[in-house]
């Protein structure tokens, strides 16, 4: 029987039930059996119901089931009022689907929409009922998209109480919302037992701060401070900070190098009071212009070193940098460190960068002391850009003329504390002719001029040598010419010949000249290196090479045509064409014409103007299939100088297993009198793969054939339950720093919050 109340002027209810009848006295609806009141999103099912619809209170009884959207209210009776969604139940579970919450109560209150109130309530995401992990507690308010209270709540871990406060907090919405996140715990050789709890606090919707308290057994507290907004789609940063007063100090004392310092430097740090300092920032400008600043200030060379693992670890700042902001850091063992403020504008056919860029060499603070042990007093030669202006025309038309012209044009002034101050401008225009000699040869001559002013306020190329004039000026010309062409063959394949490959052929020859020029007159910036001896401290602008040099390479690629078939629901087949770039070939060499004369050469029957010949391959042989492989082979000694060989098999659910192989010959070069047996030759290997029974295992590991010794080696285990995961980690590095840590998460509570 069904029955339709239309004195409800929104919308009407519908209710369906075996029997329907009308009890005078009450003024109200009595309805058995199978019963169903419905209207838009909102559902009552019961076995018994009594329903008055003039003011839309219910009273139901019996497999009583309440939907209210994608929330699901279960109980043994209910009294409520469906128009306002107010009532209680009893001996009732309600499901909050958003979160994958169960809220389990002896007395259940439906306040409104979207809030609750439970009386010795069980909450957990976990489905049955006997759940992995659940929190028990008095009394419970909850409203979603906002958060939850439990007092006098305790954590189970099946039937085992674990932890017990006296109100906990976690939320009930899928924005960002505050409170703890779960925490990092493990043992470490270099830092003792060790716990990270970070904190998150949604401050706002455009900014948030995390803060991680870290204590090592070893070294003492390790405070983390990690702080992000975003103000507009163009304007946005993430600034961190990290703090420690270590208990360990490598100040030469005894054997606190030894055990607190590493062996690839001989600079000491003193200090306990260690930090780092990392910040991106984006930043909308006016007149059509952006900016960005990039920090890392470190305090010690061995900072980076000893935490690069952990949440607030060299590594995972790295790859967070990387993705979000598409810039990197220098790497972790690199004493200097960079630190800029960039302002950029792009036109069509124009671009302009300006800015600072301020080098910060870590091991200058603690090398005052050394002083007196040095021949050379202890200067601060890091040259810094203060500021550094590029603008750069792209390649576009010269006026009517079928010549194509570009311009690199660079303004720096350097500065450094003790030995430089210098502004140079650096002009580089080109001008470009491609044209197309038949229907096989693409043509690319091209001439540039470079031309390079110094301006010099205080410089000294050498000890010895007096202070270079103050205003110094070069011209160098260069030449350019490319020579390339393309030939491809369409090969069918297959039974019906709907399939077909694509073979292409690119050969190429590139010719460059640059002409000899005596440069000792101009400035070439010089520093002190880490034993105290002046060095030149140059780049490519001060001293140009001269170049005479031809370069060839042959370049094959394979690209295949299938078409994917489909007619479902349809009367007539579609089909859909895919490209994929299977195979890639390609062979390189050079010859240097200068190397042949042996005009530069101390021993002239060593001249060696052919470079190694360079292979590169990139196979694609099946779908979660990726080869690739290089080699430098050397023609004069009959010997590969370099070789990297890397397979990487993945699966559609996420497994992946990646093997790589490498060699070089050192500092080997071909056309040095004399090579080093420096060779570095090591295996990596990486594996992801999924286990029966919800397990995860993930490792790498390096292992250097030289040394015969493993360079890094890394294993973990996870688990992920329906409603929890766990992830064991053990860490070696190559210093043999060993870490093991363990992460512990409940899902659907996201961050949790204790008061």
């Amino acid at each position: 029987m069904e029955q339709l109340f239309e004195e409800n002027p929104d919308a009407p209810w519908h209710i369906t039930a075996d029997t329907i009848s009308y009890d005078d006295p009450s003024r109200r609806y009595v309805a058995d059996g199978s019963v169903r009141i419905s209207r838009g999103g909102v559902r009552l099912t019961a076995d018994h119901v009594r329903f008055d619809h003039r003011t839309m209170d219910a009273t139901a009884s019996g497999h009583v089931v309440l939907v209210s959207g994608k929330d699901v209210l279960i109980g043994d009776s209910v009294e409520i009022n469906l128009q306002d969604q107010v009532g209680t139940v009893t001996q009732g579970t309600v499901f909050l689907e958003e979160n994958h919450f169960y809220i389990r109560g002896e007395k259940i209150e439906k306040l409104g929409e979207n809030t609750y109130a439970a009386e010795r309530a069980t909450l957990s995401s976990c489905d049955g009922q006997a759940p992995a992990w659940k929190i028990t507690g008095r009394k419970l308010d909850v409203t979603l998209e906002g958060y939850g209270v439990i007092r006098h709540a305790a954590l189970w871990a099946r039937d085992v109480p674990v932890l017990y406060t006296p109100i906990f907090v976690f939320p009930a919405k899928r924005q960002r919302q505050t409170g703890l996140l779960p925490p990092e715990v493990g043992t470490a050789s270099r830092k003792g037992t060790f716990i990270t709890q970070p904190f998150y606090w949604a401050i706002n919707e455009q900014s948030d701060l995390t803060v991680y308290e870290t204590y090592m057994s070893d070294r003492g507290n390790k405070i983390g401070l990690e702080y992000r907004y975003k103000v507009d789609p163009l304007t946005e940063g993430t600034a961190m900070f990290d703090y420690l007063n270590d208990r360990k100090v490598d100040d030469g004392i005894g054997d606190n190098s030894d055990d607190w310092g590493y062996t690839d430097d001989n600079f000491l740090r003193p200090d306990d009071d260690r930090y780092w300092f990392r910040m991106k920032h984006d930043q909308d400008l006016p007149l059509g212009f952006t900016g960005r600043i990039d920090l890392d200030i470190v305090s010690d060379q061995d900072y980076l070193t000893e935490f690069r693992s952990g949440m607030t670890g060299f590594d995972k700042t790295r790859a967070y940098f990387r993705d979000t902001y598409g810039r990197d850091l220098d790497d972790y063992d690199d004493p200097i460190r960079t630190n800029q403020a960039i302002a950029t504008r792009h036109w069509d056919r124009f671009s302009l960068n300006s800015g600072i860029v301020w080098l910060d060499d870590t091991t200058e603070r603690w090398t005052d002391q050394f002083a007196a042990t040095q021949t050379l007093p202890k200067l601060d030669t890091q040259l810094q850009r203060l500021p550094i202006i590029r603008f750069d025309a792209m390649r576009q038309p010269l006026g009517d003329t079928p010549l194509l012209f570009n311009m690199d044009t660079e303004w720096t002034y350097f500065y450094s504390d003790d030995n430089t101050r210098a502004a140079r401008i650096d002009l580089q225009p080109r001008v470009t002719w491609p044209f197309r000699l038949g229907h096989a040869l693409y043509i690319e001559p091209s001439a540039g001029l470079r031309q390079t002013a110094w301006f010099v306020t205080d410089f000294q190329d050498i000890p010895t040598e007096e202070t270079k004039d103050d205003n110094t000026y070069r011209t160098l010309y260069d030449l350019k010419l490319d020579v390339s062409s393309e030939f491809s063959n369409v090969f069918a394949i297959g039974e019906s010949g709907s399939e077909a490959v694509r073979h292409t052929v690119l050969p190429r020859v590139i010719y460059e000249y640059i002409p000899n020029k005596d440069q000792d007159d101009y400035p070439a910036f010089i520093g002190q290196d880490q034993n105290g001896n002046l060095v030149p401290l140059d780049d490519s602008v001060n001293r140009v090479d001269p170049l005479n040099k031809i370069t060839y390479s042959i370049t094959n690629s394979f690209t295949s045509k299938s078409f994917a078939r489909s007619d479902k629901d349809t009367e007539e087949t579609t089909e859909t064409a895919r490209y994929n770039d299977f195979l890639r070939v390609k062979l390189e060499q050079s010859y240097d014409i200068r190397e042949a004369r042996g005009s530069d050469r101390i021993d002239p029957e060593r001249k060696r103007p052919f470079s190694p010949i360079r292979a590169e391959l990139e196979y694609y042989p099946a779908k979660y299939l990726r080869l690739k492989a290089d080699a430098e082979y050397d023609v004069y000694d009959s010997r590969l100088v370099s070789r990297n060989i890397s397979a990487t098999l993945n699966s559609a659910r996420g497994d992946e297993f990646r093997l790589e192989y490498r060699y070089d010959k050192g500092l080997y070069h071909f056309n040095q009198k004399d090579d080093t047996d420096e060779d570095i030759e090591s295996l990596y290997g990486s594996i992801r793969l999924k286990l029966p029974f919800r397990f995860t295992v993930y490792g790498t590991n390096e292992y250097d054939f030289e040394e015969n010794e493993r360079i890094e080696t890394t294993v973990g285990l996870i688990y992920e339950a329906q409603c929890w995961s766990f992830d064991a980690r053990y860490e070696k590095d190559d210093d043999g720093d060993e870490e093991i840590s363990f992460m512990f998460n409940l899902y659907g509570l996201g961050p949790i919050g204790l008061y």
